[in-house]
């Protein structure tokens, strides 16, 4: 496995939109994006709840804004 890491090429990360996150999740799983948005959330929603609040605002920070609610959050948490 460390060789095929090795081996991946870099790639620049994209930047889009909650929508454009939720197609994309829907077509890699062959849902619908309303459950897709459903599915992740539920997913990101249990790992907002595994951080300190310090740390998911470091992963908000670096999100396009909206992506919060996919956390659970309305925003940054204080």
């Amino acid at each position: 496995m460390g060789q095929q890491l090795t081996e991946v090429k870099a790639q620049q990360a994209e930047n889009f939109g909650i929508q454009e996150f939720n197609r994309r999740v829907a077509e890699r799983v062959g849902a619908r994006p309303r459950t897709a948005e459903w599915d992740a959330s539920a997913v990101l929603t249990t790992r907002a709840e595994a951080v300190s609040g310090g740390e998911l605002n470091q992963i908000l920070s670096q999100l396009p804004s909206g992506y919060a609610v996919l956390f659970g959050k309305p925003d940054l948490t204080s």
